[in-house]
């Protein structure tokens, strides 16, 4: 009895020792996180304003080798294989005529339990969630941050409050922040960019479901690429289009005059070049989806040194590396690695580091979303020339895409 005893004491003095972390956001680098601070039997809680896990069925994401090497850490060794696909090559295509301009091989950059992968956003989801589903609390809706003192927040929900020692901001911000707490930057904007995604389980031509293909137009890019091992393909078409139809969006979208946009803007750079486009992008059903794509213009900080922001709550980029959830995956695991195994946050240049890492990426981002939306035909031809020979240029690929991949 007196061995039972002494165990539970120094339980409870334990839990009374560790820090007390609040995580706003269920998203991928939500669940990450959650899943590494249970693995370091740190004491935490995950919030999330729907009544529900926003799962996005229809959704596919791309994971690079430094995404999988941080995952395989939480358990995703066991991830069901058929859920997942790993591609070889990027097939790159000219999106007017479908002919292969190059193809670039991304096995280069495997190894054998760490491998670029393609799979649906909700599996990866679901598999984070069920580690750490006792966590997470649903139905919380969070009104305002408060300052407290130097070393603690309380987060106030619309029926009660509860105070912390560290907040780790995973989501879009629809709070206010209370007297004492600034937060520099979160200001987003909007450069004319839409995204429209599709699900399709067609066998066509132009599409080679053993690899990555990437569609090159005129101000617009198609990316292409199975899902899993059951022929299931996610696309994305990425154009460019300067009206402020984005100030609305929310009540655009659906109506007559979103729908008309859409399809006027997708006929015309895209459906008209092949017919086959068209079966990726169902017109009936769940899966077809648009919206306006917003970028940050500086990086999220705050004057409260509890307050802590990591994924698209730190930065938000445009899509055309594929590292929007691999940066979300890469900043959950930096900050695991800053908490000790009493919950105490060791703040090593954390934004600093983060910083320069994104920098790093976005400067890649831009730089293909300029190579990709090339409108000028003489500027084509030479940017097809390039491409041809860095994509077999293993000292360019090292450069350019290694430090991104195997970081």
């Amino acid at each position: 009895y007196a061995a039972i005893i002494y165990k539970k004491s120094c339980a409870i003095f334990k839990e009374k020792l560790m820090k007390k972390i609040a995580i706003i956001g269920s998203g991928i680098s939500g669940l990450v996180l959650g899943n590494l601070f249970k693995k370091k039997g740190l004491h935490f809680k995950i919030f999330e304003k729907k009544k529900e896990l926003s799962i996005n069925e229809g959704y596919g994401i791309q994971l690079s080798t430094n995404s999988i090497r941080i995952l395989n850490t939480v358990g995703f060794m066991d991830f069901d294989n058929d859920k997942l696909f790993n591609p070889e090559k990027i097939i790159i295509k000219s999106l007017e005529n479908q002919k292969e301009i190059s193809n670039l091989n991304i096995d280069h950059f495997n190894i054998s339990n760490e491998k670029y992968s393609c799979l649906k956003r909700s599996n990866l989801v679901k598999f984070l969630y069920t580690q750490v589903k006792k966590y997470v609390h649903f139905d919380h809706q969070i009104l305002r941050l408060n300052n407290i003192s130097e070393k603690q927040v309380e987060i106030e929900f619309n029926n009660n409050s509860e105070i912390f020692d560290y907040i780790i901001i995973a989501s879009g911000l629809s709070f206010e922040f209370g007297k004492g707490i600034k937060k520099e930057n979160d200001q987003n904007y909007f450069d004319g960019y839409y995204a429209v995604r599709g699900t399709s389980s067609e066998n066509l031509n132009l599409i080679d479901k053993d690899n990555i293909n990437l569609f090159l137009g005129k101000n617009s890019h198609l990316v292409s690429y199975p899902l899993d091992k059951l022929n299931s393909l996610n696309s994305i078409f990425i154009f460019r289009d300067k009206k402020e139809n984005h100030k609305y969006f929310n009540k655009y979208r659906y109506s007559r005059e979103g729908f008309k946009f859409l399809n006027e803007k997708i006929q015309e750079k895209l459906f008209k070049f092949n017919d086959e486009y068209k079966y990726l992008f169902p017109s009936e059903g769940s899966y077809l989806k648009w919206w306006p794509l917003y970028q940050s213009k500086s990086f999220s900080n705050s004057n409260h040194k509890s307050l802590i922001y990591i994924g698209d709550a730190f930065f938000k980029t445009l899509p055309t590396m594929a590292q929007g959830a691999g940066q979300a995956i890469e900043s959950a695991y930096e900050i695991n690695e800053l908490f000790d195994i009493k919950g105490e946050f060791k703040n090593i240049n954390y934004f600093k580091g983060r910083k320069k890492r994104i920098n790093l990426i976005n400067r890649r981002i831009k730089f293909n979303n300029l190579i990709f939306h090339i409108s000028n035909p003489v500027f084509i031809i030479l940017r097809n020339l390039m491409i041809k020979l860095f994509s077999k240029n293993k000292f360019f690929l090292k450069f350019y895409l290694g430090k991104i991949y195997k970081n």
